[in-house]
């Protein structure tokens, strides 16, 4: 990662919760968000008309993931994100707009639409409904 980078953090007993990348904290060049290490990568590439990007491959290879990552972009829209520790209890909250991108690294999470929002989301697969577990927040706020 470049040391001109910037993003907002959320972290919970010293362990990153979430990224928070918003518009304008996108620097020009291929900037990567996540750490080498992260099992998902996530980075934007601002390429001036012309550049070419080399042909390639991926090659086939096993990795050991843990835990399931999401990125969400929000295209339009605006939305509470609610993060919780593993007992459920609230820790943050954070409001994010449209064009923001998020990256949920651990812990658990609840999104609510506070403007009708339209959103993508990446994770990793093969992905099915046994591997989200949902439960009753704690949140005594709402």
């Amino acid at each position: 990662m470049g040391s001109n980078q910037k993003k907002e953090y959320i972290t919970y007993q010293k362990k990153r919760v979430a990224t928070i990348i918003t518009p304008d904290l996108r620097p020009y060049g291929p900037i990567f968000f996540t750490e080498h290490e992260r099992s998902l990568q996530v980075g934007t590439h601002h390429a001036k008309a012309g550049y070419e990007w080399k042909p390639h491959t991926h090659p086939k290879r096993n990795i050991h993931i843990e835990t399931t990552e999401e990125v969400l972009y929000i295209i339009r829209g605006t939305i509470c994100v609610t993060f919780f520790t593993k007992d459920k209890t609230v820790i943050d909250k954070r409001t994010i707009h449209g064009g923001d991108i998020i990256i949920l690294h651990s812990l658990g999470h609840g999104l609510t639409a506070i403007e009708d929002s339209e959103i993508i989301e990446v994770k990793h697969g093969p992905y099915a409904q046994t591997n989200k577990l949902f439960f009753n927040s704690n949140d005594s706020s709402k």
